[in-house]
């Protein structure tokens, strides 16, 4: 059984929306296995750092504040996050999430006194209210997250041992910078010891960026697929076939089409032809279907079926680049 305490990381570059939200869910936990939150700012140029700056001074916690002068990227925080760490439990908790329950990090707590559970992941929850005060382009990025709850190890509220995070050589700063390195770490991490499913639930708030564009909307989404394809490039051997299925729906959209097409051009039978479009048609709608049903008369709305087939083929494209190279370059 464990004797150690917890340290909490947080990472923060331009959250002054949603910074002091995730600072008071963590003050109103019941616990006292907290014992300090380490918070390296990537140079933000809004209130953030004056947020947090008032909100130490109030505090009961101890606090470890470092303040970059520019951006080094999502992985190089982490990992010297972890090189600070004193403690043998460290939270990843990134600054736009909200503890749902004042009990969490003691479950947690509860959970990593099994020496053999080397991390455990919660929840998580994406609000009606929070989704309907986001930019159009920002609604159709997590339209698909509205209202449900799932298990997803994505460092932005789970926990770790640190000698396991550092027998595994941490996170991958060399092959992904703001993307995958968490799908990289669990991916290492399971070869070590057991990843518990907590019960606990977080909300994923986001930063209500008003200046969401659908540039940034095309670049996210290039950005997540060539990291999950030097992902799969790097471990390729844990994907089961139902796990690349769910992962890689898109880029199997994109074979049966495909495959369809050359059927027809050489046998002129269309019948898997027309099923291709057809779940094409489906997915243009269904991807982003609160979008339509809850944006009114924005006139964005007769775009969005050709922006949600022009991201399939954005994810083809960078999912096979990331493949390629091995790593995310975005």
């Amino acid at each position: 059984m464990i004797n150690q305490h917890i340290t909490i990381f947080i990472p923060t570059y331009n959250n002054e929306t949603t910074i002091l939200d995730t600072l008071q869910s963590i003050e109103r936990q019941k616990t006292n296995q907290i014992r300090k939150i380490i918070i390296i700012d990537d140079g933000s140029t809004d209130q953030t750092i004056d947020l947090i700056n008032n909100h130490i001074k109030t505090s009961h916690i101890e606090f470890n504040f470092i303040k970059n002068t520019k951006p080094t990227g999502l992985s190089r925080k982490y990992n010297k996050a972890i090189d600070l760490v004193k403690t043998e439990l460290l939270i990843i908790m990134h600054a736009d999430i909200v503890i749902e329950r004042n009990n969490a990090i003691e479950k947690y707590y509860k959970i990593m006194e099994n020496e053999s559970n080397v991390a455990a992941i919660s929840k998580i929850r994406h609000r009606f209210e929070d989704w309907k005060k986001f930019t159009f382009w920002e609604k159709c990025e997590f339209d698909r997250f509205l209202m449900s709850q799932r298990h997803f190890l994505a460092a932005k509220f789970d926990i770790y041992r640190v000698s396991a995070l550092k027998k595994v050589g941490k996170f991958d700063a060399e092959k992904y910078y703001a993307g995958g390195e968490d799908a990289d770490l669990w991916l290492k991490l399971e070869k070590l010891g057991n990843i518990i499913k907590s019960e606990n639930v977080y909300i994923h708030k986001q930063s209500f960026a008003k200046d969401y564009s659908l540039f940034r909307l095309i670049y996210r989404s290039a950005r997540y697929a060539e990291a999950a394809g030097a992902v799969l490039k790097n471990h390729y051997s844990q994907y089961s076939l139902i796990d690349l299925m769910l992962l890689f729906f898109r880029e199997f959209l994109t074979l049966f089409f495909v495959i369809g097409l050359v059927i027809y051009l050489l046998f002129e039978i269309s019948l898997l032809l027309i099923a291709a479009i057809f779940l094409f048609i489906l997915f243009s709608f269904a991807n982003t279907k609160n979008t339509y049903l809850y944006s009114g008369m924005n006139p964005r709305i007769l775009i969005l079926p050709f922006v949600n087939v022009c991201l399939i083929f954005v994810s083809n494209f960078f999912v096979l680049r990331g493949f390629i190279r091995g790593k995310e370059v975005l």
